[in-house]
């Protein structure tokens, strides 16, 4: 149960305790362990302050305040920007005195200052700050490296013009072409290994696609493996003769090992043949102890070298009760004499190479790794060189090798800037390498009289295959430094039940779950067959994991989830959040588990939080772990919508939806700037296919023939004459061309994708330079959810998300409807030395399958089953602290390779029946809840709003991704359409107030340039807009004064009304829409039930008087062609 300390003001009781309790001593590191919802970000945003204001002088100026000796690092670009929009708001609010008290009192606790020095000093801060931006330093890891690197080029070793590249992947795709490109003369190198690698995998039926397999290998280059080392130990690793010599040692290993077993084995078969006794006649039959091992023994490609039966080893020891049945025992005891010394020698034998077979067998086949990642290294370097390009994992390697030979002064000397004090984010997720870089530099800053502080949550840690090490912070770290982390252990974010529920939870699931498979797992490495040595590191690793009990040890499993209990702020209710927890009994059947499926809670849960109790969409998400539960939950809730008569549909926004390679402008900009960076190199049918599309995607629309075959009539003339253009584009700055390119194809600056790209390639602009190529590279090396846009705060959606995505959000409402899932999938290669006499001493892949675990690749074999486990464990931490009032998770446990729920969650649910507020069989199922249910009936929604109820604040929606023309109609007709639109919707906009001639001709001019309007057109409506304006009702309605509520909701049975314009005059009220088009009978019949609609809502609401215009205006005619162009739809009520 959460402990509870009654205190005042939300975030008081973290700093409280950090600031009395934990006052942190000069010159020594801090760690903070952040726990979900414990305020973080506040902390660092606090510590920041206080340390660049802590005896600053004022009259110093910014030699006085030390933000340009203090950097703040993130994990992503999206959280800097959040970091900096906190620090300097935080900064504005203590300047003015509005800062909440707990962050003032935290500031002046931490720098010493009363709180009138803070008050004048964080105004100083602000001010010098905003006006010396450039060296306000909070940045990711990369952007660091970057700078790092750009200072010092010369000691690197690199041309002053090489160009920093964040991407590898576009980089290992041209080397890999070039590889091939290559001449091979007979009996070159190349050729030979190609043809080697060819015939392996035509002998294993393996794809023969090497370009593919070479690709693959080249990511691997960048793993923390290979980047964190020097460039010395990665040429020999990757040496050619070396890889030759390590083959040709394995392969000596294995026909040895399988020489010595075939040779026994041969003399067991001789001595059975000679006994004339056949291996079903012993006991077991056709299951018998002989048959057993001559099958595990047996030598034959692709053998498994499986570890010996237990009915082998009992018939080892030589009783005849083990050989025979009783019946035969008598008549076939005397032949135990012959068989048992060939027997024996058989399993001894096999015991003795086995681990050697097994090894090889594990590794042999990913030898063509090595040599491939060899000739790809060099083709990558030779690539870089060329194009000018440096790989950012390559400089960090370079500055590493360069930190190992020079002073830590040296390096910030030639930086120019001299960093003392370093603020670093999200570590749990920071890599190996990154933290060999900054380590000396914070050892270094910290020696001086700086500030290091270190901010993670292990609990959170969930990019591990991104490189990320939350070793670093559970204990290498603060070992290394000799520090205690602190604790943030008050959660703000999740109601009572909610943290309660996470506490008992989790508390279990590690002391006895996660412990229980990771003890299990170490049992299947044979401690005995390991040698003296390798049990020394066997209890080592175990130690380190796990503890030992007997000595009262925690390992860093227990360690790592030490703090999982949080508290709550004493102004926290406890009967608030509601957590329920489903699953199946282990008996419910195939049919019982399809009755009440996953995707059927979902759609219950939605319905009872949006519907029954009023929640909005936005603030419910649905958290799945792969995207292919995303598209069944997606299916179901869309199914379901059909049958929600009279009710608003669910919507469903996924993170993908958002992506900026979902939208095909974005890609067609994209494709024009690779097309012009390419077109010196690429010649021929290549370049003019990639012409013809980018024409065919803007400019012509296929139609469909009679046959059915798609024709698209572009001539080559069209085509070249693009390719010129294209071409012309090439040496112009990046925001020109782009510009270029959205006018020439027509493309609108308004949708959010478009507006999205824009602004990073401003910022690339701006903080780089005007490259396209450059632009290109940096674009292609960001990550999925930097090319992402934000969800307008209008749109109101379930969030559909995976729980990597979900990381840092947090919602109302938390459904988790497939709450299981493997540890791994497939078996991952893994790289590991091998310190066994007769073993080649080198890094060496091998595939980490189950039987790893006996080989000698057994420690990292093991290492790696529980770290995948502790994997699972914090995405499952990571998804139920997403919730803030209530959790839903249904576990179904249905599946065989289910390792969460057979190995995590089964074990945890078994002991926590006391904790529940109750546990129920419905069925098939069990519900365990805690917290008492919301009550449904008190949606707000479904009820007549007040004034200021319904009248919400108006909101822009998210513009529909453009979609293809319609068959038969050319693209400049859809062009034309789109255009019509775009100019309604800014005359919708100039129209929330009463405009003037220049407004007017501001807002339309753009579309006469276009061609959307000719000046006449425009001169006509503007006239046709004037007389109105002079008539009654719209005299009125737009006189200075009047309250205007423009496009704003009205909640109305369920329903969302919008009408263009409500005037209020006192109790009577008067709405207006626009519509910008011609006006047509029968469209007008439905426009004036909309605004019927309008007023019954209006007259709802309490107005006495309601009276509903239609007032035409089309933009495209002149005069009052079709009848009077304002329309009364409705009489006063």
């Amino acid at each position: 149960m959460p402990v509870r300390i009654r205190c005042g003001e939300h975030g008081e009781e973290n700093f409280g305790r950090l600031v009395k309790v934990n006052r942190v001593v000069a010159n020594e590191l801090v760690i903070y362990n952040a726990s979900a919802g414990a305020g973080k970000t506040d902390t660092l945003a606090v510590r920041y302050i206080a340390h660049i204001l802590r005896g600053a002088k004022v009259s110093e100026g910014w030699r006085g305040l030390s933000y340009r000796s203090t950097l703040c690092v993130t994990f992503t670009r999206k959280a800097t920007i959040e970091m900096k929009e906190r620090i300097l708001s935080t900064l504005f609010k203590l300047s003015r005195g509005e800062a909440a008290e707990y962050i003032a009192r935290g500031v002046s606790e931490h720098s010493g200052l009363s709180p009138e020095e803070v008050k004048e000093r964080a105004g100083v801060a602000l001010h010098l700050i905003v006006h010396d931006y450039t060296h306000f330093s909070v940045s990711t890891i990369d952007s660091f490296i970057q700078r790092m690197a750009s200072a010092l080029l010369w000691e690197l070793g690199v041309g002053g013009e090489m160009r920093v590249s964040l991407s590898f992947a576009a980089l290992v795709d041209r080397a890999t072409a070039n590889l091939f490109a290559r001449p091979m003369p007979e009996g070159s190198e190349l050729l030979s290994w190609l043809t080697d690698r060819l015939e392996d995998r035509l002998e294993d039926g393996g794809d023969y696609q090497l370009s593919k397999m070479l690709s693959g290998y080249g990511n691997a280059l960048f793993s923390d493996n290979f980047a964190g080392r020097s460039l010395n130990e990665r040429e020999q690793i990757f040496s050619l003769t070396r890889e030759r010599q390590v083959r040709t040692k394995l392969l000596d290993l294995d026909e040895e090992g399988r020489a010595r077993v075939e040779k026994v084995r041969r003399a067991l078969e001789n001595a059975l043949k000679r006994a004339d006794i056949g291996v079903e006649e012993f006991k077991g039959k056709g299951r018998s102890f002989m048959k057993s091992v001559l099958n595990a023994t047996a030598v034959m490609p692709g053998a498994k070298w499986q570890a010996l039966s237990d009915t082998v080893r009992k018939a080892y020891g030589g009783e005849v009760g083990e050989w025979f049945s009783k019946e035969q025992q008598l008549k076939r005891e005397g032949l135990m004499g012959s068989l048992l010394p060939a027997y024996r020698a058989l399993v001894d034998e096999y015991d003795a190479v086995r681990r050697d077979l097994l090894s090889c067998s594990l590794c042999r086949p990913l030898l063509a790794k090595i040599s491939a990642m060899s000739l790809l290294r060099k083709e990558l370097s030779d690539e870089e060189r060329q194009s000018e390009t440096l790989l950012l994992d390559d400089l960090s390697t370079m500055l590493l090798d360069l930190g190992g030979e020079q002073e830590a002064p040296f390096i910030y000397e030639r930086m120019g800037t001299r960093y003392d004090s370093f603020l670093i984010d999200e570590f749990q997720d920071t890599s190996r390498r990154h933290w060999r870089l900054f380590e000396g530099l914070v050892r270094n800053g910290l020696a001086e009289g700086g500030l290091g502080l270190l901010v993670g949550d292990v609990k959170q840690a969930i990019y591990r295959f991104r490189g990320g090490d939350w070793k670093l912070l559970a204990h290498e770290i603060p070992a290394a430094f000799g520090v205690q982390p602190m604790h943030l252990e008050y959660n703000y974010r999740s109601s009572y039940n909610v943290v309660r529920f996470n506490n008992f939870f989790f508390k279990r699931m590690v002391a006895v779950a996660l412990k229980g498979y990771c003890e299990s797992t170490s049992e299947e490495c044979d401690a005995e067959q390991l040698a003296p040595e390798e049990r020394v590191l066997f209890r080592k690793k175990k130690r380190e994991y796990l503890g030992e009990e007997g000595k009262g040890e925690e390992g860093i499993v227990q360690q790592a989830y030490a703090m999982v209990e949080q508290r709550v702020p004493g102004s926290v209710p406890e009967d608030g959040g509601y957590v329920e927890f489903r699953w199946f009994a282990e008996a419910a059947t195939g049919e019982e588990r399809n009755a009440h499926s996953a995707e059927q809670y979902v759609v219950e849960q939605l319905e009872r939080a949006i519907d029954g109790q009023g929640i909005g969409q936005r603030e419910v998400a649905v958290l799945v772990r792969r995207n292919d539960e995303a598209a069944r939950v997606l299916a179901a809730v869309l199914e379901n919508n059909k049958l929600r008569q009279g009710k608003e549909p669910i919507r469903m926004v996924t993170s993908d939806a958002l992506s900026l390679d979902m939208s095909p402008d974005v890609q067609l900009v994209l494709a024009v700037l690779r097309m012009a960076t390419r077109l010196e190199a690429v010649r021929g049918e290549g370049a003019q296919s990639s012409v013809e599309w980018i024409l065919l995607s803007r400019r012509r629309m296929p139609e469909v023939e009679e046959s059915g075959a798609w024709t698209f009539g572009l001539s080559g003339d069209a085509a070249e004459i693009e390719r010129k253009w294209i071409a012309e584009q090439a040496m112009r700055p990046l925001l020109d061309v782009f510009d270029a390119i959205c006018t020439r194809y027509c493309i609108s600056l308004s949708d959010p994708y478009i507006s999205d790209l824009y602004g990073k390639m401003y910022g690339y602009q701006r903080e780089e330079s005007v490259d396209i190529r450059g632009f290109l590279e940096w674009y292609d090396g960001l990550s999925e959810s930097e090319r992402t846009i934000e969800l307008p705060e209008s749109i109101d959606a379930v969030k559909l998300l995976t729980l990597h995505k979900s990381k840092g959000l947090e919602f109302r409402v938390v459904i988790m409807p497939m709450c299981g899932w493997p540890f791994r999938v497939g078996a991952p290669e893994l790289w590991a030395e091998v310190h066994r006499e007769g073993w080649p001493d080198s890094l060496l892949p091998f595939k980490s399958v189950k039987s790893a675990k006996e080989s000698y690749f057994f420690l990292d074999a093991l290492e790696e089953g529980w770290l995948e486990a502790i994997d699972s464990v914090n995405l499952l931490y990571v998804a139920f602290t997403r919730a803030k009032e209530q959790l839903y998770v249904n576990a179904s446990g249905g599946t065989r390779n289910d390792d969460v729920w057979k190995n995590l969650l089964k074990p945890t649910l078994s002991g926590c029946e006391k904790e529940w507020d109750s546990l129920e069989e419905r069925g098939p199922l069990r519900v365990a809840t805690c917290g008492k249910r919301p009550a449904a009936g008190g949606n707000p929604i479904a009820r007549v709003f007040c004034e200021e109820e319904a009248l919400v604040e108006s909101r822009r929606e998210l513009p529909r991704m453009q979609q293809t023309t319609r068959r038969g109609q050319s693209f400049e007709m859809e062009i034309g359409r789109q255009r019509h639109r775009e100019l309604g919707e800014a005359l919708h906009t100039l129209f929330e107030r009463r405009p003037s001639r220049e407004q007017f001709s501001a807002t339309v001019q753009p579309f006469v340039e276009v061609g959307t309007l000719t000046a006449a057109q425009a001169e006509a409506l503007w006239a046709e807009i004037e007389e109105d304006l002079q008539r009654s009702p719209l005299q009125e309605c737009f006189a200075e004064g009047v309250t205007v509520f423009g496009e704003r909701d009205i909640l109305v049975g369920g329903k969302v009304l919008r009408p263009d314009r409500v005037v209020e005059f006192g109790e009577r009220a008067v709405v207006i829409d626009f519509k910008f088009a011609g006006r047509d009978a029968r469209q007008h019949t439905k426009y004036e039930e909309q605004v019927r609609g309008y007023m019954d809502a209006l007259r709802a609401m309490g107005y006495k008087g309601v009276e509903g215009f239609l007032w035409y205006l089309d933009p495209r005619a002149h005069g009052s062609e079709g009848g009077a162009r304002v329309v009364r739809c409705g009489e006063e009520g």
